[in-house]
């Protein structure tokens, strides 16, 4: 059952939470100087184009509610890049660039009224 039949079958989704995880055996690692361009486009359809399509097909009915969380849970690289990762941290800044300014569209469209909120992982602790 994809999202819209789970959305039918439970009256709505309320919450998308995006992380896929690949298995050892089916993703490849690269180290950034290693990384070559079909290396990074596997690597953006996994992590970005896949949250684009989820997000598309979740945020009509979300705004149509006045309410709904979008999380978006890998990017630990995208702060703190790992260098054996080169492939994966291009993907996961690029995913944190895009939800950061979907964060935005929504916050300055709940200044005139509900709307889902999207939060990115990956962000730093501030110092105290």
């Amino acid at each position: 059952m994809g999202m819209r039949g789970g959305a039918t079958r439970f009256g709505g989704i309320d919450v998308l939470e995006y992380s896929p995880a690949g298995s050892l055996e089916s993703t490849t690692l690269t180290a950034q100087s290693e990384t070559n361009p079909s290396d990074v486009q596997w690597a953006m359809d996994f992590l970005l184009y896949g949250a684009i399509a989820a997000t598309r097909t979740v945020l009509p009915a979300m705004r149509e509610a006045g309410a709904g969380t979008l999380l978006y849970t890998n990017g630990a690289s995208s702060v703190d890049p790992t260098p054996m990762l080169g492939n994966l941290n291009a993907a996961q800044a690029a995913l944190r660039n895009w939800v950061l300014s979907l964060h935005k569209e929504l916050t300055r469209h709940r200044r005139q009224g509900r709307t889902p909120r999207a939060a990115p992982s990956g962000r730093r602790r501030r110092s105290p």
